[in-house]
């Protein structure tokens, strides 16, 4: 099981912070958002979606493969919103597909390889959008 996190549409609702950063790259307290992730699934490989524009300056930086559209498919995978604030939140890695929303918004989704070798999208918050389609929906207090 891998772990990618991605940026969404909504990520204009926080400019002008994140104009030349991903949005999991803000601060929450002592960590970055990504970093609460990262704590939470300390073995988990994980790989970033953002901006295309963001990716030469940010992809040295993380711990991760970035933009990598090889990521999306071939390996049951964890996708996380990152703009979720991932603190103490207690999703299981492994388990049964679904997609965690809180309102409209997608939060977290977790699907099956099968599932994702299925999907036409190549980009992970579209992906998560067809997703959210095709899998059981649960409700989550996950911000």
């Amino acid at each position: 099981m891998r772990i990618c996190i991605y940026e969404d549409d909504a990520y204009e609702n926080l400019y002008p912070l994140v104009l030349i950063r991903p949005v999991y790259e803000l601060r929450c307290g002592m960590l970055k958002l990504w970093e609460k992730v990262r704590r939470s699934y300390p073995e988990a490989p994980i790989s970033f979606f953002m901006r295309d524009y963001l990716a030469p300056a940010w992809s040295p930086k993380l711990d991760g493969p970035v933009n990598d559209a090889s990521m999306l498919k071939g390996q049951d995978t964890l996708f996380i919103n990152g703009r979720a604030l991932w603190d103490g939140i207690d999703v299981p890695l492994y388990g049964g597909e679904e997609a965690g929303v809180s309102g409209d918004q997608v939060v977290y989704a977790r699907a099956k390889a099968a599932t994702l070798a299925a999907t036409a999208s190549e980009d992970a918050a579209a992906l998560v959008a067809e997703l959210s389609t095709a899998i059981p929906n649960k409700n989550t207090h996950i911000k």
